[in-house]
Order: structure tokens, then sequence, then C-alpha cells
């Protein structure tokens, strides 16, 4: 049974997290047996990279550093060679990027080390995700005081959002319910009503 994979942005967030050495052979282990793994998004990471270098080097292709980009993120040599060019700049050129390595640079290197080409490395889909929940709430989030009403709404739009919500098909199972019940709705409606006065969720 494989671990469980968490990625956390290289932004604002992951500017928090501090770096960490690559895990013990147990540690490891018991990821493989089922464990968590945290891992920062590759493309915050970049992003915030890139913000360290001067635009004289991103601007030229032929640049070491800027050919190293592409790769860095990916294994551990493409790493190294980023690393190794970076260190070759003049020091103007390399400060900057030398505090962000300093920061981040022994966690990458464990990070890249167990880099699985087949899962996850960035955290761009599930932030597409939540923006469209985002934009359909809209200024009526206030509204939302039911934490189980709420639960189940977006239980609904995630099924509507995977393309998997089929109107005709919920129809009929309602009608299925009616016709058990003799036709008539289950005496208690609102099952999830909180106590007057008193919210299970607040914005």
């Amino acid at each position: 049974m494989g671990g469980v994979l968490r990625l956390a942005c290289g932004g604002a967030e992951g500017d928090r997290l501090r770096p960490r050495p690559r895990p013990h052979r147990r540690d490891r282990e018991r990821l493989r047996r089922g464990g968590t793994e945290h891992r920062l998004c590759e493309w915050h990471l970049g992003r915030k990279l890139r913000e360290h270098l001067p635009a004289s080097i991103l601007d030229d292709r032929r640049h070491p550093i800027a050919r190293a980009l592409g790769d860095a993120l990916r294994s551990p040599g493409g790493w190294r060679a980023l690393v190794a060019a970076i260190e070759a700049e003049p020091a103007a050129e390399r400060s900057l990027a030398l505090g962000w390595l300093q920061r981040y640079g022994a966690r990458i290197a464990a990070q890249v080390a167990t880099r699985d080409p087949a899962a996850p490395h960035s955290t761009g889909p599930v932030e597409q995700v939540l923006r469209e929940v985002d934009r359909r709430i809209g200024d009526r989030v206030g509204s939302f005081t039911n934490r189980t009403r709420m639960r189940k709404l977006l239980a609904l739009m995630a099924v509507e959002m995977s393309g998997r919500a089929d109107g005709r098909r919920w129809a009929d199972r309602l009608r299925e319910r009616l016709y058990l019940a003799g036709g008539r709705p289950a005496d208690n409606q609102r099952p999830h009503d909180d106590p007057k006065g008193a919210y299970s969720l607040v914005a």
C-alpha cells in the first residue's frame, strides 16, 4: 500500500516552511506502507526561484542558469546542475538566489531524489477547482450558516464539476423514493436544522 502525497504551495505558505533533510530510511519505509509525504508544489517553487534571479539571466536562454531551470526540479542531476550554475555566477548576480537556496536547497534536493514522474507535482488543478467553487458561491458566502447543508452543497458541486451529474437519473431516484413512501415525503424534511440562534458554520 502506497503513501499519501500532500502538496504545499511554495509561495506565501511555502515561505513559512523550513527545509527538511531527506527522510531517514525508516521514515521512507513507513511512507511506502501507507504514511503521508509532504512535498512542495514545483510550480510555486519555480516561480519563487525565478523571482530571485536577475532579469538579465532569465532573458538569456543561452545562460547556464536559464538552461538549467527547465529540469532543475525533475531530477537530482538537474538540480545539481542548477546549483552549480548559480554558484558559478559573480557574487552580485547570485546573492538573492543563494539566499533562496540556503532556505530551500536541502528540502528540494531531498524532494527531487524521490520524485515520481507519475505523481502530481503542482497544486494548480486543486487551485483551479477552488477558484470555481469560490466563483459559484460568490458574495453569498455569509448566508451559509449550516455545516451539514454546506457539505452537501459542496458534494453536489463536486459531482457536477467532475462531469458525473445526471439530472434525469437524480429525478428517477426522487420519484422512486416518493413511490416507496406512498407518495408522501418524509415527516421530518429539515433534519439538519441548527438549534434556533446557534449556527454550525460561521463564514
